[in-house]
C-alpha cells in the first residue's frame, strides 16, 4: 500500500541542487530585483549576500549558478538584461564572464523550443 508508483524515482539526470547552490540562487536573485529600483544601500546589502554566497560555492556549484542566471536573463525583459550584467558584474567578474558566453546559447534554446515571440532577451 505505501509503495511508491514504477518509475517515479530519482533518475541519474536529475541531481538535487546543493544547498548552498540554493542560498546563492535566492541570494542572486534578490539581488538582481533589488536593482531595479532600491536604494544604494538596500542594493550593497544583497550584493554583499551574493558574495557571500558565492564564496561558499564549488567549482561545479559555480558553474550551475551561472547556467541558472544565464537562463533566468534569457527569459527575462531585453532591456534590463544589461542592467543585470553590470549588476553582476559588481559582484563577480568571472561569473559575468561565464554568463554572457551561456547567454545567447539560451537564448537561442529557448527560441528553438517556444518559438522567437517568446523570447525577449539578445
Amino acid at each position: 500500500m505505501n509503495e511508491c508508483a514504477p518509475g517515479t524515482g530519482d533518475s541519474i539526470e536529475f541531481q538535487a541542487a546543493s544547498l548552498a547552490l540554493r542560498a546563492a540562487q535566492r541570494a542572486f536573485a534578490a539581488s538582481l530585483e533589488s536593482g531595479r529600483g532600491a536604494g544604494e544601500f538596500r542594493e550593497a546589502q544583497q550584493r554583499g549576500a551574493a558574495r557571500r554566497t558565492l564564496s561558499a560555492l564549488s567549482a561545479d556549484d559555480r558553474a550551475q549558478l551561472a547556467d541558472w542566471v544565464s537562463l533566468l536573463l534569457a527569459t527575462g525583459d531585453s532591456r534590463a538584461v544589461d542592467a543585470s550584467i553590470g549588476s553582476l558584474a559588481r559582484i563577480d567578474a568571472a561569473l559575468v564572464a561565464r554568463v554572457r558566453r551561456e547567454l545567447p546559447r539560451r537564448v537561442e534554446a529557448l527560441a528553438a523550443r517556444v518559438g522567437t515571440s517568446r523570447i525577449v532577451a539578445a
